[in-house]
């Protein structure tokens, strides 16, 4: 897991080959709600714009296929964390169209996302988006491992 700014995208480039492509075009400002195929080789930008949900509505979900870099455009978020190797059940199994699995296992962290903040969650990181209060505009990022 990763947690940064924007502004300090460079010093990810070289972790993976599509990390940079997708800074650039996190910095473009290009912003629309929906699905967005963002080249050949898989990148997805997912923009969203959602209430929060409350603790008792987020679960922790990971992913086999893609890592998400989720960034922050407008509002507050807290994303709470749980390493892999501490998620004890399974509450929906994974679902490889979707690439997601949940766990019934809470957070054991919360990590806060303000504007212009960025997470990184590889596969071995499960995460609970959306947690905090009010409106939040975001964009999600799936980059194939």
């Amino acid at each position: 897991m990763i947690v940064d700014r924007l502004s300090r995208a460079e010093r990810y480039f070289n972790i993976h080959p599509g990390f940079r492509e997708a800074f650039e075009y996190l910095r473009s400002g290009v912003f629309t709600i929906g699905r967005n195929e963002l080249n050949q080789a898989g990148l997805i930008a997912i923009g969203t714009k959602d209430p929060a949900l409350s603790p008792e509505e987020m679960r922790l979900e990971s992913h086999r296929r893609y890592i998400d870099l989720q960034y922050m455009v407008e509002g507050e978020e807290s994303i709470g964390w749980r390493p892999i190797e501490r998620c004890e059940t399974v509450s929906v199994p994974y679902q490889k169209e979707k690439d997601i699995l949940f766990y019934a296992d809470k957070p054991l962290m919360w990590i806060p996302l303000s504007k212009g903040s960025f997470t990184i969650f590889f596969p071995e990181d499960p995460h609970a988006p959306r947690g905090g209060k009010g409106i939040q505009k975001k964009i999600v990022i799936k980059v194939p491992v």
